[in-house]
């Protein structure tokens, strides 16, 4: 245990300080006592020994000390207590105790008396006994449970001589670590410091002066964590400290707790331990007595101990303990996974049962949820011994179970999987099974795995016309996913339209796999607005009409078709099916298909002109889509995430998430034209109108060469014609928008058309100009794109003011102040601020801000938030439901014009608010 420190700061100690002096003064006054000083190892009673010392040297007392120098056992403690007077043995020791008596008090102090030779604890029990008629003070000091044999009867007896009391050094409560902390220089005094302090080191003061001393040398950002580190780390350096002075059947037992962990009882423990049970029985109660374990239950009394025990132990003999206790909670029946963990860290498995029973429990762990446990589970059994077909399902089985953390990795497991199976039907079906599971490799390497796929299922079959429904459904499934595939690739995508254009959907059968490939069909015709929207929808809906979640084979095709819907405006149908798949991905533990979600929803909000709520869900996309994971996915995120920080007056911070490098696979794909028209808006929006115009461009033609004509994909064409209409090339811009306004009257929604005639009728200007806004205004009011409703209006407000007369003029100045409304309830401030100047231009005056009012009910919920009280906590205070808060809150972030939560104290400081 960490020594005791004479220049720390003694807290915490009040009464075991005043119960020595007293023992002290009784001594010094004639009275004899006997004082025994116990705690746990490392509690400090070295230290209260020292303070006794102290005070009866202060007093006049002659004080003898005795202490083990080192460790070895035992001690001559008679030799240390006189070792100035050359005295050595028992009898010489009590005829120098009465002469010295005789002159002075006297105080013999003896520390850690467990660890003293057997004839000078028996002679101390003796003086003890003694001590009531004699000036003597015997303080004797034994950590709590360290003693054996005679020598821990002898102390039992001093503890009960009489006069005898015992002073506990206990553990240090919060509010004494508190006092530490703060008289201790360079220590944070954080809130919560002491607290973790205590949680870590059980309030042991040894250890607790270990935590601040090194909180003091090296303060970090993470106050708490820090603590929590430093204190597992020295409370389990002194745990193997203290087992290495015990029994060695006392620290096999422990180590047996350590390997079984959670699955530890005193029958578990002696079997793996080697030991029968009366001796494991004491061995956990001496394990308790000392502070290594719990008194009631097998489980280490602080953090750390378990990591320290294993980490000491030889790698060698901890897995043979490991495999031990695999043997043992087998035998018992004890669950697959329990057991399955324990021949994780065993080593290679020796025979194909643990290989089987790994592949079980990793089969468990993925059902439940838990796919870093399962890919733990398969990469052991992949070190056993296991047959080409065995370790080709151990494969596949890793793939799936690493499709989103590493899918690199996952396609690295599935060819090598394929070379592992003889049967073309087989590696057929593997390829099914994983490649609509993985994201962000190769796109052109897995176009050439499924032809390859395709080609050895045809070869197995022979004859088309002896096609079984099986075999049909798998073809058709590849065929889905090839197509899928390719159209990830600017090389492959040409066999896409080829595609397209020879097949009849009609044609294609029944089963989920004819239904991806009509999916598929479907999400092309309409890239290449070779259908309307109209259409889509119904045919849409027979793709969906099987579920999301039904076949996940097939669902990254399904979840186009949902995109694809949310291109058609039914926004009311495409948010319950993202309710409902969130909620099915969050109980599968999906989360590659809660970040599709909120990819999806992010773009919804955005069309819609809800621009932090697009901000929020395509953040939230983004955590997940990251690093290897991100895939072609990430590019229509960003764009989501990009344009939404322009409108809410980022720019710059959207500059930041697009132009990073990105590989040259992302590149490769058609949604790359999402990155590259989201660079023309934040160029655009930075004044290099130039850039922006070339840029536009540039995502259009790739687009156009890859035959994606739709708006509804990227509508970079009003993007074109605007910056055309900014530079004063406004013929070409004509152009341009009347092209993009066709193309939306074939697509045929209202907003994309109220969209197009808004560009059209800005760049026309004049009369016809006018003319054309009333008629974007009319399509827009039937769509759901409030921001661009309210772009409208400032659009026609524009061209009303320099008509000139009043009747116009004062008409603008209502859409104005409507427009800024708007922009404002979407948290669009560059279009609030344009709205806000041209309002002023024209001799208006904005109604007061929505930002200036808040509710009662809102303004007590802003400012419990902004104190850092939780939503729940709210509700609670406030007698009103979670949900309640939540729509106050974002009423709030609108009305006052911030962004989150962590925004709300400065903004409630920074204004007067008037409650309504």
């Amino acid at each position: 245990m960490p020594a005791s420190d004479t220049t720390a700061p003694l807290v915490g100690r009040d009464a075991e300080t005043r119960a020595l002096s007293g023992a002290v003064s009784d001594a010094a006054a004639g009275r004899g006592r006997v004082v025994l000083v116990s705690g746990a190892p490392g509690a400090g009673r070295t230290r209260l020994l020292r303070v006794a010392a102290a005070d009866a040297e202060a007093r006049g007392v002659d004080v003898r000390r005795a202490a083990p120098s080192g460790r070895t056992e035992p001690y001559g403690a008679i030799r240390a207590l006189f070792a100035d007077d050359g005295t050595a043995d028992a009898d010489a020791a009590d005829r120098l105790v009465d002469e010295l008596t005789a002159t002075a008090p006297l105080a013999l102090l003896l520390d850690d008396a467990h660890r003293a030779d057997a004839e000078s604890v028996a002679w101390l029990s003796g003086m003890a006994g003694r001590a009531a008629g004699l000036p003597l003070l015997v303080v004797v000091s034994v950590p709590d449970g360290m003693a054996d044999g005679p020598v821990a009867t002898t102390l039992d007896e001093i503890r009960t001589a009489p006069g005898a009391s015992v002073v506990d050094a206990a553990p240090l409560p919060v509010r004494a670590v508190e006092s530490w902390a703060r008289s201790t220089p360079g220590v944070s005094q954080a809130p919560d410091v002491a607290s973790a302090c205590v949680e870590a080191t059980g309030g042991i003061a040894g250890l607790v002066r270990g935590v601040l001393v090194r909180l003091a040398a090296a303060p970090g950002d993470d106050v708490v964590a820090h603590v929590r580190e430093a204190g597992a780390a020295l409370a389990g350096a002194a745990a193997v400290a203290l087992l290495s002075e015990l029994p060695d059947d006392v620290a096999d037992t422990a180590r047996a707790v350590a390997v079984l962990d959670d699955d530890a009882s005193p029958a578990t423990c002696a079997e793996v331990a080697g030991l029968d049970g009366g001796t494991t029985s004491r061995a956990v109660a001496r394990l308790a007595d000392v502070g290594v374990l719990e008194a009631d239950v097998l489980r280490f009394r602080l953090p750390g101990v378990r990591t320290a025990l294993l980490d000491a132990t030889d790698p060698e003999r901890r897995e043979r303990a490991h495999a031990r206790a695999g043997r043992v909670l087998d035998s018992r029946a004890a669950p697959a996974e329990r057991v399955a963990l324990q021949y994780l860290h065993a080593g290679p498995p020796a025979d194909g049962g643990v290989v089987e029973l790994l592949h079980a429990a990793a089969s468990r762990a993925l059902r439940g949820g838990d796919p870093a446990l399962a890919v733990s589970f398969l990469e052991r059994a992949l070190t056993g011994p296991a047959a080409r077909r065995r370790r080709a399902e151990l494969l596949v089985d890793l793939g799936v179970a690493e499709r989103v953390v590493a899918p690199a990795r996952a396609y690295g497991h599935l060819i090598e999987a394929l070379s592992l199976l003889d049967s073309g039907r087989e590696r057929a079906g593997v390829l099914a099974q994983t490649v609509p599971l993985l994201s962000g490799v190769d796109a052109a390497g897995l176009v050439r795995l499924l032809e390859r796929g395709l080609a050895d299922l045809a070869s197995d079959v022979g004859d088309p016309d002896a096609e079984s429904p099986q075999d049909r459904e798998l073809r058709r499934v590849l065929e889905a996913l090839l197509i899928y595939a390719a159209s990830e690739d600017v090389g492959e995508v040409r066999r896409v339209w080829e595609w397209v254009d020879r097949t009849d959907p009609e044609t294609l059968g029944a089963g989920p796999g004819a239904d991806a490939l009509r999916g598929a069909h479907l999400f092309f015709s309409a890239l290449g607005l070779r259908t309307d929207a109209a259409a889509v929808v119904g045919r849409v809906r027979e793709v969906l009409a099987g579920g999301m979640e039904d076949n996940e084979h097939v669902q990254p095709i399904r979840m186009g078709a949902l995109g694809l819907l949310a291109w058609t405006e039914s926004d009311a149908e495409v948010a319950a099916i993202l309710d409902r798949l969130m909620e099915s991905s969050q109980l599968r533990h999906r989360p590659d298909v809660r970040a599709f979600v909120s990819a999806l929803r992010a773009m919804v909000n955005l069309r819609c002109g809800r621009m932090r709520e697009a901000l929020e869900e395509a953040r939230a996309a983004l955590t997940v889509l990251t690093g290897a994971v991100s895939g072609e996915a990430r590019l229509m995120v960003l764009h989501a995430a990009a344009l939404a920080l322009v409108e809410l007056g980022e720019p710059e911070e959207a500059a930041g998430l697009l132009w990073p490098g990105a590989p040259e696979s992302a590149q490769r794909s058609w949604r790359w034209n999402w990155v590259v028209d989201a660079r023309a808006v934040v160029l655009g929006a930075t004044g290099r109108s130039r850039e922006a115009l070339e840029t536009s461009r540039e995502s259009g033609r790739r687009l156009t060469e890859l035959g994606v004509v739709n708006p509804a994909t990227l509508d970079w064409r009003r993007r074109t014609a605007r910056f055309l209409h900014d530079l004063g090339e406004r013929d070409e811009a004509l152009v341009v928008a009347r092209e993009h306004l066709a193309l939306c009257r074939r697509w045929g929604t209202h907003g994309h058309v109220g969209v197009a005639l808004r560009v059209l009728g800005a760049v026309q200007g004049g009369p016809e100009g006018m003319a054309t806004l009333r008629e974007a205004q009319a399509e827009l009011a039937s769509s759901p794109r409030l921001f661009d409703r309210a772009s409208c209006d400032v659009d026609l407000a524009v061209l009303l003011i320099a008509e000139g007369s009043a009747e116009r003029v004062a008409e603008a100045r209502d859409l104005l102040r409507r427009a800024l409304d708007v922009a404002d309830e979407c948290g669009a401030r560059v279009l609030a601020d344009r709205a806000r100047t041209e309002l002023v231009g024209a001799g208006g005056r904005p109604r007061r801000g929505a930002g200036d009012v808040l509710t009662p009910a809102e303004l007590d919920v802003a400012r419990l938030a902004a104190r850092g009280v939780g939503n729940q906590e709210i509700a609670d205070e406030l007698g009103v439901s979670r949900r309640a808060v939540e729509g106050h809150l974002t009423r709030c972030y609108r009305k006052l014009g911030i962004a989150a939560r962590a925004d709300l104290a400065a903004s409630l400081a920074a204004r007067e608010l008037r409650v309504r």
